[in-house]
């Protein structure tokens, strides 16, 4: 027997309002709830139209309720070994399911935690709003409640008592792997904050998300002149290179260079203002980095070769 699911109004192109529905079929005896389909009321005129799920206007962003949603993944990670597991193997624990935007697509975005593992993530899943399909990303790292804790502490945050940091998402930003955050005070969003998923100390915050990032970015390049650059790594300072491939990402450049065809070097705006008019396939730069095993290499001092 099926059941429906109110997914509240929305709006078409032209400003036309809808109440959507979701049209449930029980898979499994009175379990496994799935949703077939959606009926859409016009609410001017109260005509109904019923669609399926690959029938589904292009203006109708969310289909798949959020509370079966979150069920779903509680079901497919949580209870991986089913309800008994004594020992938690293979158990991820989703946090709290937000809603985001990509180019196109409405998603549901869940961190996973391993369970028995304190504060750590396991990676996220998305799962299209629509179709109800989703994908799970592995990585590991910190989890959302560690960043927002990360940015709370922050010392521009940290200048506002009554400030609060709101749910972090991951991103992928500029090549790194990051937790994005709206920092609020009462209903207003007042600035942002950006945490890495791999190291906690990464952080930057600001009043607006161009100051955060600058301050995120910074942060990141002292992480590596401390921590990251390899300990049994050569320094090469000053070498003559060929540039090869120019790819830009944000504020962040990737060269390949026809010397190093196997490294992938990179270097942010931010810190290294030249970089944004090296542009030229074929230019000799002279490059400052320290060579390792390490597929990514950062540079440290890069300039054209007069």
């Amino acid at each position: 027997m099926g059941k429906i699911a109110d997914n509240g109004i929305q709006v078409d192109g032209n400003g036309r309002p809808y109440n959507i529905f979701a049209q449930i079929n029980n898979q499994i005896g009175w379990n496994g709830d799935k949703v077939i389909g959606s009926i859409v009321v016009d609410m001017q005129t109260g005509d109904v139209a019923h669609y399926n799920l690959d029938e589904t206007p292009d203006f109708i962003d969310v289909v798949q309720p959020q509370k079966l949603t979150e069920e779903l993944i509680y079901k497919r990670y949580d209870l991986i070994h089913g309800y008994i597991n004594w020992s938690d193997q293979d158990r991820l624990r989703p946090n709290d399911l937000q809603v985001v935007y990509g180019q196109k697509d409405c998603c549901y975005y869940a961190g996973l935690t391993s369970v028995g593992q304190d504060a750590s993530t396991s990676g996220f899943v998305l799962v299209n709003a629509k179709t109800g399909i989703g994908t799970f990303y592995k990585m590991s790292g910190i989890d959302e409640t560690r960043a927002e804790g990360a940015i709370q502490a922050n010392e521009w945050t940290a200048k506002y008592p009554s400030y609060e940091v709101g749910n972090a998402v991951m991103y992928n930003i500029g090549g790194l792997q990051t937790y994005y955050a709206p920092i609020i005070s009462g209903r207003k969003i007042v600035g942002h904050g950006f945490c890495s998923v791999k190291n906690v100390n990464v952080v930057g915050a600001g009043k607006t998300k161009e100051e955060a990032y600058a301050a995120y970015i910074q942060s990141y390049q002292m992480s590596l002149q401390q921590t990251a650059l390899p300990s049994d790594g050569n320094d090469m300072n000053g070498q003559i290179l060929t540039i090869k491939k120019i790819r830009q990402e944000g504020s962040r450049y990737n060269f390949l260079f026809e010397e190093y065809e196997d490294k992938t070097f990179y270097a942010f705006s931010e810190i290294i203002p030249s970089v944004r008019w090296i542009d030229e396939v074929g230019t000799k730069v002279i490059v400052s980095f320290r060579i390792s095993e390490d597929y990514e290499i950062p540079i440290q001092k890069i300039e054209v070769k007069q």
